[in-house]
C-alpha cells in the first residue's frame, strides 16, 4: 500500500549543502523522492521535464535571490505549491502568499518537524 509520502515528488533549490542534505534526509525518511539543485536554471529545466508535487525554495540561492523569482515559479507551474525558506523573518501576508504562490513560509534555521507540517498539510490539501 502506498503512503501519502511515497506518491510525491519534492523539489529542494538549495545552495546551502548542510540545509539541502537535511531537507533530504527528513523528506526521504519520510518516504519523498527528493529531486535537489542549486541553481535556479537547473530547477527550470527539472520542472520543465518532470513532475512535482511541490517546490522547497531557499530564497537566498544566489543566481536570483528574491521573492520575484517565487513569483516567477508561481507563474510557470501555477498548480505547485512553495514552501518558501529564508533567513530573515520577513512578515508575509496571507495575502502577498497567495499572491506569489507561497504555500508556507519557514524561517532559519528550520526545524524538521515544521518543515514536515507544511509538506504534509500543502499535500493533504491537493
Amino acid at each position: 500500500m502506498e503512503t501519502l509520502a511515497s506518491m510525491h515528488t519534492i523539489l529542494v533549490i538549495d545552495d546551502d549543502q548542510k540545509l539541502s542534505r537535511t531537507l533530504v534526509q527528513i523528506l526521504r525518511r519520510s518516504g519523498f523522492s527528493v529531486v535537489t539543485t542549486t541553481q535556479l536554471s537547473q530547477a527550470r529545466s527539472h520542472l520543465y521535464l518532470h513532475s512535482f508535487d511541490l517546490i522547497i525554495y531557499d530564497s537566498n540561492v544566489p543566481d536570483e535571490a528574491d521573492i520575484g523569482l517565487v513569483h516567477e515559479l508561481h507563474g510557470l507551474f501555477p498548480d505547485i505549491p512553495i514552501i518558501l525558506i529564508t533567513d530573515n523573518p520577513i512578515d508575509i501576508s496571507a495575502l502577498t502568499k497567495q499572491q506569489i504562490g507561497v504555500s508556507c513560509s519557514l524561517v532559519k534555521p528550520v526545524d524538521p518537524a515544521n518543515v514536515l507540517a507544511c509538506v504534509d498539510e500543502i499535500l493533504i490539501r491537493q
